[in-house]
């Protein structure tokens, strides 16, 4: 049994060798690494190529700069395993993380196996919420993602059996394209066992694409979940509360982001649009238990009063991943 872990890299010669070694210290060694190299401008190609000298278990390929979702799709092409893990190449691995899979596979004969992970800052580390659990039914399952952070709708906190990529491939030209990929893998696997230990560490950087300044592109987030929401309407509508609470979550997030940005075109054109959202789901927040007050307080703040919500979500948010 092979497990292909696929790393796009762009630009990160200073955490590439890093996320590498975490992958090659696995106790578990039934494993083949591809590394993409997306168009990078630093020194990454040519760490990538000196990684592919020192291990015949490393693969690298070249391609032009088109962003995660395409390097990851050049990774499911090439890739030889019966399953499949994608890591940034930003974050690492827990050193046991794919021998607990392999355990987890032969008692259970799962298609998707989920794992936690502990978000690693400057100055702090938290270990995200999740739970030890084998689901059969699909909406459990996905109510399951909804419910823990440490399931959430990532790719590199998952292993797929490749067989679900057969009819999945990530959507290009957008960024959280995890989104799509992760809910059609779990609404589509027919087991799904979910573990409470910790298998990665997700590094936040102020120079990653969750954690950077506000980009036109952000606005993926906002429309990606709502996208989401009227899936959910359709296949498990009982669910549509748990997934108006993640449209809230981008909201609250894109506003923040916009808002410190000195750009006075990006608020002229962004934040009407956020705020038509908003009102469009309207209903679905109000009947949505799972969005509690505070989060009902900060978006009121944020349309009456921008900057003091700033001020909010940094004492009170801005430590939760939203």
């Amino acid at each position: 049994m092979l497990v292909s872990v696929i790393m796009p890299a762009y630009n990160t010669e200073r955490t590439l060798n890093r996320a590498v070694q975490s992958v090659l210290d696995q106790s578990f060694q039934d494993f083949e690494l591809i590394l993409v190299d997306d168009g990078s401008q630093d020194n990454t190609p040519e760490m990538c190529d000196q990684w592919v000298r020192k291990s015949s278990q490393i693969t690298a390929l070249h391609i032009e700069n088109s962003g995660p979702s395409v390097a990851r799709n050049r990774g499911i092409q090439e890739a030889k395993g019966d399953f499949i893990a994608f890591l940034d190449s930003d974050d690492t691995y827990e050193p046991g993380i794919l021998e607990r899979f392999k355990e987890t596979l032969d008692a259970e004969q799962m298609d998707l196996y989920i794992f936690n992970y502990e978000q690693v800052d400057e100055d702090s580390r938290q270990v995200a919420q999740a739970v030890d659990a084998i689901y059969t039914e699909a909406e459990e399952a996905v109510r399951a993602i909804y419910s823990y952070n440490g399931l959430d709708f990532y790719v590199w906190n998952k292993i797929f059996d490749r067989r679900l990529f057969e009819s999945i491939r990530f959507p290009e030209g957008k960024i959280y394209e995890d989104i799509y990929v992760s809910y059609q893998a779990v609404s589509h696997a027919k087991k799904v066992v979910t573990s409470c230990q910790v298998g990665l560490f997700y590094y936040a950087s102020s120079e990653s694409l969750v954690g950077e300044k506000f980009q036109p592109r952000q606005m993926d987030s906002v429309y990606e979940r709502e996208r989401q929401l009227e899936v959910m309407r359709q296949d498990f509508p009982r669910l549509v509360g748990l997934t108006a609470k993640k449209l809230m979550d981008g909201l609250l997030g894109t506003a923040y982001k916009l808002t410190c940005s000195p750009r006075t075109d990006y608020q002229a054109t962004y934040r009407p649009q956020l705020l038509a959202l908003a009102k469009k789901h309207r209903e679905d927040f109000k009947e949505s238990s799972a969005i509690r007050p505070p989060y009902r307080w900060a978006w009121w703040l944020y349309k009456c009063c921008p900057k003091v919500y700033v001020s909010l979500y940094e004492w009170y948010l801005g430590g939760r991943k939203v």
